[in-house]
């Protein structure tokens, strides 16, 4: 069995950002061959087909967004800050990394055409939503009393799909719009 002679994750990794920058559709074998540095067929033994590497790009994107996501909350207290946290994490990227979120992109492209992408979709949000439920109960104390923490945890996440967007786009008032959104709990007095 031969030898790798590239670094499989360091590959792996640029295949993201390509799918990331220009869409599935938009990204031909030629452009991955070029961006991840090696030749076609290695890619065919190591990732399998375009597709294939797809679900493998859009699963290690999830994978170091939940660690980059869970880096913020070991490190933030109090439910704005946590909530706010959260929303930088897909508002604020450095020049270098495309702009909005692959998982909201593949959604937006490949959701109704595309089964499996759908079904890790539909699972990524899932868990993205459990994680703002738990935010939610973990700081309920700052909340009015009886706040419905399910139905704000869906409503957090419906905003954070769309700062995802508004972020591909380079919406200017997007700090504006997040601040509001937090804002726009049901604070008791007083928080």
């Amino acid at each position: 069995m031969r030898t790798k002679t590239f670094n499989v994750q360091e590959a792996l990794a640029q295949a993201v950002q390509l799918f990331w920058r220009q869409g599935y559709d938009g990204t031909s074998m030629t452009d991955l061959v070029q961006a991840m540095g090696i030749n076609r067929q290695s890619i065919y033994d190591t990732f399998g087909d375009k597709h294939r590497l797809f679900i493998l790009a859009l699963e290690d994107y999830y994978t170091q967004t939940k660690a980059e996501i869970t880096a913020k909350l070991a490190t933030t207290t109090g439910l704005q800050a946590t909530l706010q946290a959260i929303f930088m994490v897909y508002a604020q990227r450095d020049a270098a990394t495309p702009k909005g979120c692959l998982i909201v992109n593949s959604a937006t492209e490949l959701g109704l055409a595309d089964a499996e992408v759908n079904a890790l979709v539909r699972a990524y949000f899932d868990a993205e939503k459990a994680v703002l439920n738990q935010v939610l109960s973990q700081y309920q104390v700052a909340l009015r009393l009886h706040s419905d923490i399910p139905a704000l945890a869906s409503r957090l996440q419906n905003a954070l799909v769309g700062i995802r967007v508004q972020a591909r786009i380079g919406q200017p008032q997007i700090d504006a719009i997040i601040d509001a959104t937090i804002a726009s709990l049901p604070w008791k007095e007083n928080c």
